[in-house]
């Protein structure tokens, strides 16, 4: 019977400290999204309202948490001089193997960041969602597609 209530005090110990961590964790992410919507929020002396990150949160389905990390990732978008460059740095070509005769489908690159890749998926998807002209877009070439692998 001793063990038993030693093992019920453990186990509401355990289940104090637990909540304790859980509740600090919650305050940090809230205090990093203070901190994040704080440091999207446009400059006062922006007057041209065209910064990146107005335009990124313009697009219907793109959040700030999305925009947070691309930003973070990426860093300062205008030291790349072309698209090409920041396709190659992000690894959104396509990686071809063939051999001879052979060829295999080609695969997404594997250079460059996953979790940025996987963010900027997650935006594609929404926006497909939530963004009529994009939508469109998406099914007018997926169409496409389609026609041209039934040759």
């Amino acid at each position: 019977m001793l063990v038993l209530i030693k093992a019920i005090i453990t186990t509401k110990l355990a289940l104090k400290t637990l909540i304790t961590q859980i509740r600090n964790l919650k305050d940090q992410i809230d205090i990093l999204d203070t901190e994040i919507n704080e440091i999207l929020q446009p400059e006062n002396n922006d007057t041209d309202n065209n910064s990146p990150v107005e335009n990124l949160l313009s697009i219907p389905g793109v959040g700030t948490n999305t925009v947070a990390f691309f930003l973070g990732e990426i860093g300062d978008i205008t030291r790349f001089s072309s698209c090409k460059e920041f396709i190659g740095f992000v690894g959104l070509f396509p990686n071809i193997q063939q051999s001879g005769t052979s060829l295999n489908k080609a695969k997404l690159s594997t250079k460059g960041s996953r979790l940025l890749k996987h963010a900027l998926y997650l935006a594609s998807v929404a926006c497909l969602k939530h963004n009529k002209y994009f939508k469109k877009l998406y099914d007018k070439k997926n169409l496409k597609v389609n026609l041209l692998s039934k040759l």
